[in-house]
């Protein structure tokens, strides 16, 4: 039905409900013409008859109009004639105009019905969507429960931890209404997402509904949902090959059987799987000796588009073809030859990549091999990668890393350094590669926090002309619990925290800086006002959950016109400030340099910013003051 045609229809069930009010006033003014209507109950009685009416009357103008289209519906069954939907509209038609129950029309069990009830379905608002643009909104909302990918720096996978609602999504939505199951039977896409541990009648109906479709197959060696034993995952996958798509196994058997049973599940790699572009493998062993992957992966499906495996052996990088198809790769505890990866089956096995987009390198013991002079003649240039997320074994190990491979386009590096106790506090970045400095000093804002969680430093740069299209470079570390030892510092006059970053990783012409989740230690006035007076160009300050023995100092900073000198906004959130510190100092800041700007927000329980509506009030601290926080009337 057509926008005209709806219009149409809304004008005829709005004329229909005016005629029933008439008709409702001429029985009032007739049969109850010396009644008082307007006394109970028979007031209520008639706004009941009144509503009822209406009702019917609205009911009775859709199914005339669901009648009147059935030619037109034909499209939507297969099992009905044009010859018998005609004669069924003639029929009901007739019977309508006779006085037949409506109910007992649209609720019939008869095949027209069906068909008329899917008309009906299609005069509301919500099904004037085309089948087209339905099909995708069901597809994405189905695929949210297959994603379980929390960090944006790791690739989407396409494994569930919501296994119920991964399962139940499709058919929730093809229960709503006839039309909608239609659309969700009549394209197999939407149960193609099959989990070999769902029960045995749940992953046979998902099958049978996919028609042919291309698989995304999640399997496992282990317990199932209903309480089985998957002791022959091979056969299911082999089953399906010549339609999957993409395959994630898991493996949940101890390590010695781990082996034996991976030399007999890699042979499905010599069947042919035409379609296969996504593989997802754990071998599930928790010791260093890890199955062997084999070659036959990477020779019978060059064309993998993404790739995940864990705790495995990798092939000599020598033998490898090229992956030129290969868009994402992720590494995670994975071996060569000896423990760990060298430098140079790194380098090898990545030459084979070259159109690598999106790179995890987790949890690997990274060795460099052979001198200096040898490896710095190696490198791999990966110019189309623009999401890498590393965490290495060993801190040192990073920074080789990314000296051997160049990632000169990234837009989103995320490094994650692993514990050591000896050192100061990220001072494992000190010798980033020149272009990874370069990249540093172009960025504008930086974040940084502290906090229970690992503290870490996050630059962030626009990557071109375009708006919203930004760089973002973070770098993590482990050992939080040193942020307040000054000892570790190499400047004792400045915040140690900051000063480590500073002294590391460089900081450039910052005008956005934002510090989040401060505790520990309260650094004095003059070691806040010093960090202040570094960063010299900042003009926007965020900081937010901050203990207030830390803002007490902070705010008295901030008081020197010289501390942030071309700050023009500052953002906080006013359960982490003494108040009458805070406003002593922003008006002793203002009475020489006017602060133009002051947003005070309120946390909510989670200790998160509310997102309640900004009200400007008045404030002798700024030239705007803006607040979520209803009791504060003025600042």
């Amino acid at each position: 039905m057509g926008s005209i045609g709806m219009l149409r229809l809304v004008e005829s069930i709005r004329d229909a409900m005016d005629a029933a009010d008439k008709q409702i006033d001429a029985y009032v003014q007739t049969v109850l013409k010396n009644a008082d209507v307007s006394s109970e109950p028979l007031a209520s009685r008639l706004r009941e008859m009144r509503r009822d009416a209406r009702e019917v009357s609205s009911k009775r103008t859709r199914v005339m109009a669901a009648l009147k289209n059935l030619p037109d519906t034909k499209q939507y069954s297969q099992a009905v004639s044009l010859t018998a939907l005609l004669a069924y509209r003639d029929t009901k038609i007739q019977g309508i105009e006779n006085g037949e129950v409506l109910d007992r029309i649209i609720y019939s069990p008869e095949p027209e019905s069906v068909v008329l009830r899917m008309e009906m379905n299609r005069q509301s608002p919500i099904n004037r969507i085309p089948v087209e643009l339905s099909s995708m909104i069901f597809e994405e909302v189905i695929a949210t429960f297959w994603d379980i990918s929390e960090d944006p720096s790791k690739p989407n996978s396409f494994g569930s931890h919501n296994t119920r609602g991964a399962r139940s999504a499709p058919m929730r939505i093809s229960h709503v209404c006839s039309f909608w199951r239609h659309i969700m039977l009549g394209n197999g896409i939407f149960w193609s997402r099959v989990r070999q541990s769902w029960p045995r009648d749940a992953v046979s109906t998902f099958l049978a509904r996919s028609r042919g479709s291309p698989l995304h197959i999640v399997a496992c060696c282990g317990y199932s949902d209903d309480g089985r034993f998957a002791i022959d995952p091979q056969s299911f996958i082999i089953d399906h090959m010549p339609v999957l798509r993409s395959l994630a196994f898991h493996n949940y058997q101890e390590t010695p059987r781990a082996h034996e049973f991976f030399t007999t599940f890699n042979r499905i790699w010599d069947i042919p799987a035409p379609l296969l572009i996504h593989v997802d493998l754990s071998s599930g062993c928790y010791k260093t000796d890890f199955p062997d992957i084999g070659l036959a992966l990477f020779e019978s499906f060059p064309n993998l588009r993404t790739l995940r495996l864990a705790r495995f052996k990798l092939p000599d990088p020598e033998a490898l073809p090229m992956l030129s198809s290969l868009t994402s790769l992720a590494l995670c505890r994975v071996d060569g030859q000896d423990r760990g990866l060298s430098s140079s089956e790194v380098l090898t096995f990545l030459s084979h990549t070259p159109n690598l987009e999106h790179l995890v390198m987790e949890d690997l013991t990274f060795r460099v091999t052979g001198s200096s002079n040898e490896t710095s003649g190696l490198c791999v240039d990966l110019p189309q990668c623009k999401k890498v997320y590393l965490k290495l074994s060993n801190p040192v190990a990073t920074t080789s890393l990314l000296s051997l491979v160049g990632f000169l386009n990234v837009e989103t590096l995320f490094i994650e350094q692993s514990y050591d106790p000896e050192a100061v506090i990220f001072s494992c970045y000190h010798n980033m590669p020149s272009y990874i400095r370069q990249m540093l000093l172009q960025c504008k804002s930086l974040r940084i926090r502290g906090g229970n969680a690992p503290p870490l430093a996050q630059y962030t740069c626009k990557a071109g002309s375009s708006a919203g299209t930004n760089r973002t470079f973070t770098f993590q570390a482990d050992q939080f619990h040193l942020i307040g030892d000054q000892s570790l510092q190499q400047r004792q006059d400045m915040v140690p925290f900051i000063a480590s970053i500073m002294n590391h990783l460089q900081i450039g012409d910052i005008t956005h800086l934002v510090i989040t989740d401060l505790l520990g230690f309260a650094d004095p006035v003059d070691a806040w006002k010093a960090t202040f007076r570094a960063l010299d160009t900042v003009t926007h300050f965020e900081a937010y959950r901050i203990l207030k023995k830390i803002t007490s100092n902070l705010s008295k900073a901030l008081g020197d016109p010289m501390s942030l000198p071309k700050l023009t906004r500052f953002d906080l959130d006013l359960n982490s400030y003494n108040v009458k510190d805070l406003h002593r100092a922003l008006s002793l800041r203002t009475k020489k340099v006017p602060l133009q700007s002051l947003y005070i927000f309120d946390t909510d329980e989670d200790k998160t910013l509310s997102n309640e509506r900004m009200l400007q009030i008045d404030s002798d601290c700024a030239v705007k003051c803006y607040t979520n926080c209803w009791d504060l009337k003025e600042f």
